[in-house]
């Protein structure tokens, strides 16, 4: 798992999942947002807190093992992958991780 710069409200979390010969990379919005404040009331209720919500923006599925997903420090438009003979650079691209 890979976490990208914070940009905004919404920050980008990066998955690997691993099958016995292939690996499927997610890219993951995770978003705060504020809970809707309720009436006030005399009955002490503990302060309201952010949910977060998470929704899956891009996917890729890679015919072999990857061991690494991770995020350029600088641009979070690109993620790199990695395994045992691969390295690549994706751009993350209209719904899509294109080869950089």
């Amino acid at each position: 798992m890979s976490f990208s710069t914070e940009t905004n409200t919404s920050k980008y979390v990066a998955l690997l999942v691993n099958d016995r010969s292939e690996s499927r990379v997610l890219i993951l919005n995770l978003s705060t947002q504020p809970t809707l404040s309720s009436s006030p009331s005399k009955v002490a209720t503990p302060p309201a807190r952010d949910f977060i919500s998470l929704r899956c923006e891009y996917q890729h599925l890679c015919h072999q093992l990857l061991s690494k997903v991770t995020f350029n420090p600088k641009d979070d438009q690109f993620v790199c992958t990695s395994g045992l003979n691969e390295w690549k650079v994706w751009r993350l691209d209209d719904g899509k991780m294109k080869p950089a």
